[in-house]
């Protein structure tokens, strides 16, 4: 055998132990990998509908069911209440769910007329009782609306939608007791369904916990445990632009 075959070997056989090293020491493309990934899998809520497993933040709709001219807009239908006693909005008090100026909260507290707009020039309003429907209520007015009622700078949602599909109204007035749970709260929506339940928190707020990781609020009746929920979807209520 040559010297330069025998080289040829040599260097062949390094070749072959380099690739066969290599080899093993390359990972196996069915070795789990260790990289750390954030799970975005949507996963069902007690309702069932999907929900991002990374947040709790509620939906929010602001609804806009009427114009500034005081008009129904499309898909709203109007019940008209203006042969009933007149609504008194002369304080020019904007309503607590407002986003938009000129909408006002108008008394007595038993018309629940606390978003509502006024048609300019005419002691007429139109007002959202119930905002679970498509229906606006048109009640006659003591006097005729002048001047701008600005939107306060932190609305309070006018109904709220719950993990467990419990459906809750902002409260407007009247006379309510306490939950036996907790004495010292005070109600601030009401929750009609399953007898009497109410959203609770003492009287300086907030009736809304809001943290980055989703709203909560304690729900019950006035007597039994008061039980924490996770909000779903808060509805505020604007002008049409």
């Amino acid at each position: 055998m040559t010297r330069t075959v025998r080289w040829m070997l040599v260097i062949s056989a390094i070749v072959f132990a380099a690739a066969v090293a290599l080899i093993v020491l390359l990972p196996r493309s069915d070795t789990p990998s260790t990289a750390t990934a954030t799970s975005t899998t949507a996963v069902p809520d007690s309702l069932g509908k999907q929900v991002d497993a990374r947040s709790n933040t509620p939906k929010i709709t602001t609804l806009t069911p009427f114009d500034a001219q005081g008009a129904p807009t499309t898909g709203w239908e109007v019940d008209d209440k203006a042969g009933s006693p007149p609504i008194d909005c002369s304080y020019n008090e904007p309503s607590p769910s407002a986003t938009t100026d000129n909408i006002l909260s108008c008394a007595p507290t038993a018309a629940a007329a606390d978003s509502c707009v006024t048609v300019p020039n005419r002691p007429t309003a139109l007002c959202l009782i119930d905002p679970f429907t498509n229906h606006l209520t048109r009640y006659a007015t003591t006097t005729v609306r002048t001047g701008v009622v600005h939107a306060p700078q932190t609305p309070q949602p006018i109904a709220l939608i719950l993990d467990n599909g419990t459906k809750c109204r902002l409260r407007n007035g009247g006379s309510w007791s306490t939950p036996e749970a907790n004495p010292t709260y005070v109600g601030y929506y009401f929750c009609p369904g399953n007898g009497f339940q109410a959203i609770w928190a003492p009287p300086t707020g907030p009736a809304i916990t809001q943290q980055p990781t989703g709203w909560t609020v304690q729900l019950g009746g006035e007597r039994g445990p008061l039980t924490q929920h996770q909000v779903t979807e808060a509805f505020y209520v604007a002008i049409s632009r």
